[in-house]
């Protein structure tokens, strides 16, 4: 019975996560170009690629929490790592620091972020 909860979970994850990101880029490029002129630039601001890419564990997470398959000290440690990690790139983009080389790293480096945290929140029992 919790193999399909923990699916069933997953599933509506994905469910919010595609939402999500519907009505992101339907919003983000509505506010763009009523504001700025132009579309959202997707690929060139490593955090715009973080708040898509990066957001996928949490709406897992969160999911999986719904249908009591994980416990809240999870979520909060995916968070935590995934806004310190946007925190980080928006402090990049804000210095202009030239991120273009970089690729993929950057998203893999905000995962590694994330699952730090969430082992760290796990060992040290913050939240439970």
């Amino acid at each position: 019975m919790e193999n399909n909860q923990k699916v069933t979970g997953i599933a509506v994850g994905f469910v919010f996560y595609f939402a999500y990101v519907l009505l992101f880029s339907v919003i983000g490029n509505y506010i763009a170009k009523v504001c700025f002129s132009t579309h959202l630039i997707w690929i060139s601001n490593l955090a715009m690629q973080w708040l898509i890419i990066g957001s996928v564990p949490l709406f897992i997470t969160f999911g999986m929490y719904l249908f009591k398959s994980c416990e809240k000290w999870e979520i909060i440690g995916l968070f935590t790592g995934f806004v310190g990690w946007l925190v980080f790139l928006t402090v990049i983009f804000l210095v202009n620091v030239q991120t273009d080389d970089y690729g993929i790293y950057p998203v893999l480096a905000g995962f590694l972020v994330m699952i730090g945290f969430y082992y760290l929140f796990k060992k040290s029992g913050v939240c439970k």
